[in-house]
């Protein structure tokens, strides 16, 4: 009897989805009505938990998984969100993921250890990438600001941490290097926001390399990526460290965009 009867079949995987409470731009309700949306749909069978500098969504969403809830999902990881200065041409800050490996039973503790030695400095003090430090640092920046959830996002919108200190601490994480995939934003929020001729054409390049992955769902980039244009592209594609894989997800805010 063969193992595998049906041969290979095609999963929608969406690496790319927030959840309730979400940092910025929060439009979903309670955690029972999005934990009832996902669910209810029997296509995608992957997901990655998106949070801005954190892992508490995923960790909120696994502990309702281990009770028995969404077990229509095959596998949950978690997604982390950053910002990272200097910002593109378009003046957005460059976004940046890292997709992190659930397999070592350790890897929440693991995560947040790492970004507890990520830092940022504002007014001659240094601030890591926790909940409380950030905290910290929006209520530093704006002093009026006394709720705790709003100085976390406060924090957050002015932690930016510049691309040579994201990287070099990446480099320095020996856990992250072997459970974590770096994925850079394709659109105009990320590489598309540098001009191949501009100023910042060499930083592009090397956020490029230092990339494993691109959040994009063009088709004429995933061709592009996977080495298929013509001989100059595919010259542009060695040149910036070889074919990588594009994934297009959902990136949901709301239940609606599940």
């Amino acid at each position: 009897m063969r193992k595998y009867a049906r041969g290979s079949e095609w999963r929608r995987w969406d690496l790319h989805i927030h959840g309730p409470g979400t940092l910025f731009n929060d439009q979903f309700g309670d955690w029972d009505e999005y934990i009832e949306a996902i669910e209810a749909q029997n296509e995608v069978r992957v997901i990655g938990i998106t949070e801005y500098f954190s892992i508490e969504t995923y960790s909120t969403l696994k502990r309702y998984r281990d009770r028995g809830r969404i077990s229509n999902i095959d596998l949950l990881l978690p997604n982390l969100e950053f910002r990272l200065a200097p910002p593109t041409e378009k003046a957005t800050a460059v976004n940046i993921h890292l997709l992190i490996s659930p397999d070592d039973a350790r890897h929440e503790q693991e995560v947040k250890n790492a970004l507890g030695r990520l830092y940022w400095n504002y007014g001659g003090r240094r601030y890591s990438c926790l909940p409380g430090q950030l905290v910290d640092l929006g209520k530093a920046f704006d002093p009026k600001v006394t709720d705790d959830r709003q100085a976390l996002s406060v924090g957050a919108t002015q932690f930016k941490a510049s691309f040579d200190t994201f990287s070099e601490w990446f480099k320095g994480e020996s856990w992250l290097q072997q459970n974590a995939l770096v994925a850079v934003a394709a659109g105009d929020d990320g590489l598309s926001g540098f001009r191949r001729d501009g100023a910042w054409s060499a930083l592009r390049d090397e956020i490029t390399r230092f990339s494993q992955i691109l959040f994009s769902g063009r088709p004429g980039e995933r061709r592009f990526w996977l080495g298929l244009g013509d001989e100059e592209n595919r010259e542009t594609v060695r040149r910036l460290g070889g074919t990588r894989p594009c994934l297009h997800g959902s990136d949901a805010h709301k239940i609606a965009k599940l």
